[in-house]
């Protein structure tokens, strides 16, 4: 179980006022974990029996904001980002606290996921935050190009993937402004350059081909910014831990086809000859695509030969709009199908409406259990405490267990039809929570807050760093994967109190380990108090994690297997 925030407790703005609040929760839940630091500090904390306060002696509470760095990071390594934020921000010694666990990359696990959107009010440059927690929106400024002007085509791993107005695709770090360039879309089998006389670049000639056939004699022809519209769908960012990088996989047409990247690599690689992939996930090496009928395909992409195998065929009575592939918090696979809703309306009144107000809205999900040894689906009628989160973000299954502000049972969703999307950009987009249980829909916030183009997308924040600052499934990217220089060239001197960071990193991880036994602690009340402290000034850095713990306490029963689709050589095709 991830730590428990001191944010689900008390009001940060309360910790703020009175620091020797903080002190208090901090020693209620880790004291023991402390013996190893100096005795002259313990001694001048004093434990209350019953239900007083923590008392502090006057001296020290007057000094708390003075407390060792080390001592204050272990205190802020339990925080989300929107505490972290407002911890930097009280004083002096708590800012270069936060300052300085942000420049280790540790922080607290479990963050909640948040809707990222942009609008008008908020500028060309910004995107807001939108807080499951709080109920309330922050800004973000970006780096340029502008991010109203870019698509948003995926979210994992707390980066966005955006494609700019040159149909060329950038990551980026939400949280932290971080940018990362990747290969250039010239490199995809389908996409070649057109040069003007002067040899700058001026349009893309566009091939409609899969693997198995043209589908048109004639290529088309794309402006800079046109291609975008026509080719990008839907991407994904992997952490390969077989290889130390990261694994960009990008759902493409014609005809939703798939090709992948290396973050720090030139070029992106075909798997012809499927298509029609909608959703994909990556787990112990292995690619896994779900396709519009319901079929799973398994790509094994370390090799110097790539293979696909069948995982499980097509979908017998099919009816769904949209398909998705989700690793469950048990490790367990599931394969949702989400419908739009059937409204019956006066056909011929329809002919005559403006399409402005045309509306779509979810109207069915259905979730079911993926057999791999058998090879079958097997319907579920509820999560069993856990969420969905679907749209154009990776597909997530989170535990209540760990994220208690989430509705149990609903699946939280964005639009991402593609048609809709691009057919009718200004018109609502439908977003909301689905009540798997009474099969109904309910709206996030009304009125909506955000703009309607470029699509909205969950992320869950998080900061590049890591207790390694390696490629492990976390969030990190270090210098190999960007294809740049590292922190030893970033002006610093690389940071020279090395073995007093080391020192300070082994507590913060025997600290992370030893939180995953935290409860969320409630108020006299039994309701857990929330936070109001998402600092204004998301611009500044903040550090992030792993999005969920794949050893969660409460997983979905009914998928307690593990996946090894690769063990037997039936149904295995070479690429």
């Amino acid at each position: 179980m991830a730590a428990c925030s001191i944010a689900r407790i008390m009001s940060f703005g309360d910790l703020a006022k009175c620091p020797k609040n903080l002190w208090h929760l901090f020693f209620r839940d880790v004291k023991s974990k402390l013996l190893e630091f100096s005795p002259i500090v313990l001694n001048e904390v004093q434990i209350d029996e019953g239900d007083q306060p923590l008392s502090v002696k006057e001296t020290v509470a007057a000094n708390l904001p003075e407390l060792p760095q080390d001592i204050l990071m272990e205190i802020f390594a339990l925080l989300e980002i929107p505490d972290l934020v407002r911890a930097g921000s009280v004083c002096n010694s708590w800012h270069s606290a936060s300052n300085e666990l942000r420049s280790l990359g540790i922080c607290k696990l479990s963050q909640t996921p948040c809707l990222l959107y942009t609008s008008e009010s908020a500028g060309d440059s910004a995107v807001c935050l939108y807080s499951l927690v709080e109920k309330r929106e922050y800004k973000i400024t970006l780096p340029d190009p502008p991010i109203r002007s870019r698509l948003l085509i995926g979210s994992s791993l707390g980066w966005l993937i955006t494609v700019d107005d040159l149909s060329e695709m950038h990551l980026v770090n939400p949280i932290t402004g971080e940018q990362i360039a990747l290969p250039s879309v010239i490199t995809i089998e389908h996409v070649k350059p057109i040069f003007n006389q002067s040899g700058a670049l001026h349009k893309y000639e566009y091939s409609w081909h899969t693997g198995s056939r043209v589908h048109y004699s004639e290529p088309s022809v794309f402006a800079l910014s046109e291609l975008r519209d026509y080719m990008h769908e839907k991407a994904f960012m992997f952490s390969d831990t077989s290889i130390g990088n990261f694994l960009v996989v990008l759902i493409h047409n014609p005809y939703n086809q798939i090709s992948f990247a290396r973050v720090g690599g030139d070029k992106w690689t075909w798997l012809p000859p499927h298509s029609h992939y909608t959703d994909c996930m990556y787990k112990d090496g292995l690619l896994y695509a779900v396709n519009i009928l319901g079929e799973i395909h398994a790509f094994d992409l370390n090799g110097p030969v790539f293979t696909m195998k069948m995982i499980i065929g097509k979908a017998q009575d099919l009816a769904a709009d949209k398909m998705y592939i989700v690793q469950a918090p048990c490790d367990g696979l599931l394969q949702v199908w989400r419908s739009d809703e059937d409204i019956e309306e006066d056909y011929e009144a329809d002919l005559h409406a403006d399409p402005a107000t045309f509306v779509r809205n979810t109207g069915e999900i259905k979730i079911f259990s993926v057999d791999t040894m058998e090879k079958k689906r097997v319907q579920m009628d509820n999560l069993d405490g856990n969420v969905l989160f679907l749209g154009l973000n990776q597909s997530l299954c989170l535990s209540t267990a760990e994220y208690p502000h989430l509705k149990e049972n609903y699946t939280y969703f964005t639009d991402d039809n593609d048609l809709w999307l691009f057919g009718f950009r200004d018109n609502r987009r439908d977003i909301g929570l689905f009540d798997l249980k009474h099969n109904s829909r309910e709206e996030l916030v009304s009125p909506q807050l955000w703009s309607n183009f470029p699509a909205p997308l969950w992320i869950i924040p998080r900061k590049r760093g890591s207790y390694d600052d390696s490629c492990r499934g976390d969030g990190s990217i270090n210098d190999s994967c960007r294809g740049g220089g590292g922190d030893s060239h970033r002006g610093d001197g690389g940071r020279g109190n090395a073995g007093a960071h080391t020192r300070t990193q082994q507590r913060l991880m025997h600290l992370h380990s030893a939180s995953n036994s935290l409860r969320l602690v409630s108020d006299r009340s039994g309701q857990a108090m929330t936070s109001n402290i998402f600092h204004d000034a998301m611009n500044d850095e903040v550090t992030g994690h792993q999005p969920f713990n794949s050893d969660d306490d409460n997983p979905v029963d009914c998928m307690n297997e593990e996946i090894d689709p690769m063990r037997h050589e039936d149904n295995l095709e070479t690429i």
